[in-house]
């Protein structure tokens, strides 16, 4: 289904006053916006909101950016934007305001306005390898669009990141676990499993990343965000890219590393147990999964053996901080997941879902 065919029960009712106010901000970018038909999405935990309205048989997106944004930061974000739809197809088109701006400042936000973008995540369909490749070919055509801005060698700015933030949870998870009451059932699996394995883990994803804290690689624009549902497929073909909020200076490796990720492992629902049991195999490894990767990356840009190497370091070794971030987040009332704990829960389960497949996820057992 694509996401222009949504079920009506898909969709979030648009209260009148936000219905009144989005009308109000359309009008700023199209002129007959008077008539439009406005649906909200499911924002995610970014804090950015998006309309799907519908002007004179045309279809919109219109994104609500956090308020904490700044106005430089959208204008970074969309002159990459620009520059990428050039050559990728797949890029939204910005539509400017009636002053030639494609940021809008209103009512202490920031909205822009661009093309809606056809299709709906790949989904683990017999094609399910297919979507890799040619997801992979559209991240590889995303980064050789901004290569215009150089490249510099430098440390993987995401394996900083990430032992940054191990250091961080060595000191938090452990009061987090201890915490007596989750906010929901799958937190609280999650944090019995923690409370388990957690610490060990993280040293094993710090050792796994260790090595790569001073190698230099060459380092770009990428997107840093790059999950399963940011692109979008129409009968098979990439249609869409969307969501470049995270776009910034790093390592190919961590685009590629966000992209598999979302294909390894379990797909399906399976049960959750503390010692998170191999489940039965799935028909095709994960080693398929990255060669699929490597293979459609290829096509479309040069990966050398070490960016792929990196690439799995950053996928095996994100997962434990991952889960432990939710737990910390959620349990030391870091982050306020009061109006979305549907939405948590099905990323928690996800990741120990994938988990399972995961060296760091399986060996620890006992």
């Amino acid at each position: 289904m694509s996401r222009t065919d949504r079920a009506d029960d898909e969709w979030l009712r648009v209260a009148d006053h936000d219905a009144s106010l989005v009308r109000e901000v359309l009008a700023m970018f199209l002129p007959s916006a008077d008539g439009a038909t406005i649906r909200g999405l499911a924002s995610g935990f970014s804090g950015a909101q998006v309309f799907r309205c519908e002007v004179a048989g045309n279809v919109y997106a219109l994104k609500r950016w956090p308020a904490t944004t700044k106005a430089a930061r959208v204008d970074e974000v969309h002159e990459v934007i620009r520059r990428a739809r050039r050559s990728l197809c797949v890029i939204p088109e910005l539509i400017p305001t009636l002053l030639g701006q494609t940021r809008l400042s209103w009512d202490s936000h920031h909205y822009e306005l661009s093309r809606w973008m056809p299709g709906s995540p790949a989904d683990d369909s017999a094609e399910w390898l297919q979507a890799v490749e040619r997801g992979a070919a559209v991240i590889a055509g995303f980064h050789d669009s901004t290569r215009c801005w150089g490249e510099t060698d430098s440390p993987p700015a995401a394996v900083l990141r990430r032992l940054s933030r191990i250091e961080e949870l060595r000191q938090r998870l452990p009061q987090a676990v201890t915490r007596p009451q989750a906010s929901t059932p799958t937190l609280a699996r999650a944090a019995d499993w923690l409370r388990l394995h957690g610490l060990r883990s993280l040293e094993e994803a710090a050792r796994l990343l260790g090595p790569w804290a001073t190698r230099l690689v060459p380092t770009q624009i990428v997107l840093r965000d790059i999950h399963r549902h940011h692109i979008l497929f129409d009968q098979g073909h990439p249609s869409g890219l969307v969501d470049f909020d995270a776009l910034g200076n790093d390592t190919i490796a961590t685009d590629l590393a966000r992209w598999v990720s979302g294909f390894l492992g379990p797909a399906g629902p399976v049960e959750m147990t503390i010692g998170l049991e191999r489940p039965a195999p799935r028909p095709t490894a994960d080693e398929a999964v990255w060669r699929a990767a490597w293979a459609g990356y290829q096509q479309r840009g040069p990966i050398s053996d070490q960016e792929c190497d990196l690439a799995k370091a950053i996928a095996q070794a994100s997962w434990v901080i991952q889960l432990s971030n939710w737990v910390v987040w959620t349990q030391l009332g870091e982050r306020d997941f009061s109006d979305s704990w549907p939405a948590v829960d099905r990323r928690v389960e996800e990741i120990m879902r994938r988990m399972k497949s995961n060296p760091l996820g399986t060996a620890i057992t006992d």
